[in-house]
């Protein structure tokens, strides 16, 4: 089946549209299957998020603006996050600006975090800087979510140091969930080194966070290790997402 063909067999049926979009990213972005989607959504015959989702997998930029306005009007039910990336897909580097512009200013928080999505999905280190302003301002939440978007995009110790001697408590949690990411998460990137250890056992033992579980033990552990020297008793604490 070429791609029109695909597309037309996912609008019959809905129950195929991931077995679809896998068929449809092995194949070059394709214009007509493109418009045939944004067609039928428009004739209301492609539900918002199945349209977004697809036009992701076929990335030809034709379904760009489509995709944006899904992203604006129709948040929940996955049309966020299936829009989001949908943009990064089709536009690369070039949906940058709208996807930040959407996901700091944005009234509808599920719209902020499909846009986020978009941004995490290109990976680049200058996003880094966004997710922590919408952090910040209370933007963009869950904090476990947020904090996989920085660590997809490689943070440095620079930075994680930067937030973890933060004196806003939240970013400093923040910057321990991002270490976590990094340790314990498969992400590809490099893990952190010895001065961003100390920093998180320093704020562990410094009981600066709030009651402890086993995710954060295995952090203490990781700290410990990779810390010179011998460690002040253990404290207490927790990242929250």
């Amino acid at each position: 089946m070429n791609a029109v063909e695909l597309v037309k067999s996912a609008i019959e049926d809905i129950r195929l549209f991931k077995r679809v979009g896998r068929r449809l990213e092995a194949l070059p972005p394709d214009e007509v299957a493109a418009i045939e989607l944004v067609r039928a959504y428009h004739e209301g015959k492609a539900e918002p998020w199945m349209t977004a989702y697809l036009l992701g997998c076929i990335a030809h930029i034709s379904g760009y603006d489509t995709a944006k306005a899904i992203l604006l009007a129709h948040p929940g039910l996955l049309a966020e996050s299936y829009a989001g990336i949908a943009l990064a897909r089709m536009a690369g580097a070039n949906a940058y600006d709208d996807l930040r512009s959407i996901m700091l200013n944005h009234d509808h928080p599920k719209t902020r975090r499909g846009a986020a999505y978009g941004l995490a999905h290109m990976r680049e280190p200058r996003a880094i800087g966004d997710f922590i302003e919408g952090y910040a301002k209370r933007q963009l939440r869950p904090r476990w979510e947020v904090a996989s978007h920085i660590a997809k995009c490689g943070p440095d110790d620079s930075l994680l140091i930067e937030l973890l001697h933060s004196p806003d408590v939240p970013l400093q949690k923040l910057g321990c969930a991002v270490v976590d990411e990094l340790l314990f998460k498969d992400h590809g990137l490099t893990a952190p080194g010895p001065k961003v250890a100390e920093c998180v056992l320093s704020l562990i033992n410094a009981d600066a966070l709030p009651a402890g579980t086993a995710r954060l033990a295995k952090l203490r552990d990781w700290a410990t290790a990779l810390t010179p020297g011998p460690s002040p008793a253990s404290g207490r604490g927790e990242i929250v997402g």
